[in-house]
């Protein structure tokens, strides 16, 4: 056997929203049932353990686990929002097909993400169950933060109609429109609707029969531009995951 480095990370857990927000070292939280379920009975931790914390809203520390509880030990570190909104867009896909988009798209740092119900969305969900699918992902998107110990949570919209997804946006908003058939690659797209400074950086994509003619008009009115994401038709569920990286490295933050 090698002598190679083994490095051993520290759990790192979300507590529930703003729990660190204007306290500091020493000061006791008491453990919401869902950190506490993952906590004795994922990660099987005991009284003692070293964790770091996070609460969804930027703020992260480390921390020692009590009986029900967590104490702060140590500053707690306060990261500010990107000055442009990473927003994905995403048309439903099938069957549970979005839990693999909302895990990606935390993983990335995507800030926003809106699940759309498209024209060409199949399987449309009754609307009492728009409620119970975005708990769902939101359970979801805090699982893929604590595994890429992110201390910020995604911002998770849906289920909505484009037009509401237009009217929603942070605005100046730029982006592209993943389109098997446009003319103009994501690179040119970029390059030429440039770096904002501020508002959001947007990538939409279609569900698996792709946007229609009425709705990429839609998104090219608000600032979209349909690009091409190269020579092969992705998955909806993996074409998400492809574009946001190319919007993350654009936006400087991928090295």
């Amino acid at each position: 056997m090698g002598d190679g480095l083994v490095v051993s990370l520290t759990p790192y857990v979300h507590l529930a929203s703003e729990s660190l927000a204007g306290i500091g070292p020493g000061a006791t939280i008491r453990v919401d049932p869902r950190a506490r379920h993952h906590l004795d009975r994922v990660l099987r931790l005991q009284a003692g353990a070293r964790i770091e914390v996070a609460d969804g809203g930027g703020r992260e520390a480390p921390a020692i686990l009590g009986d029900g509880t967590v104490v702060v030990d140590g500053p707690v570190i306060v990261h500010d929002p990107a000055d442009v909104a990473l927003h994905l867009l995403q048309a439903l896909p099938k069957g549970r097909k979005c839990d693999d988009v909302i895990r990606s798209a935390t993983e990335l740092g995507v800030d926003v993400i809106t699940v759309v119900v498209s024209a060409r969305t199949q399987g449309r969900p009754d609307a009492d169950r728009g409620p119970r699918l975005r708990e769902r992902w939101v359970d979801v998107a805090r699982a893929a933060a604590e595994q890429s110990r992110r201390p910020w949570l995604p911002e998770i919209h849906g289920l909505v109609t484009l037009q509401e997804a237009l009217a929603s946006l942070a605005t100046p908003a730029v982006g592209v429109i993943g389109h098997p058939d446009a003319s103009m690659t994501i690179r040119a797209a970029l390059a030429q609707a440039g770096r904002p400074t501020g508002g959001s950086v947007v990538g939409a994509v279609g569900p698996e029969g792709g946007w229609t003619a009425e709705e990429v008009e839609a998104m090219t009115a608000a600032g979209l531009q349909p690009a091409t994401l190269g020579a092969f038709t992705l998955r909806t569920e993996h074409a998400g995951f492809a574009l946001c990286t190319v919007l993350a490295f654009y936006l400087g933050r991928m090295g």
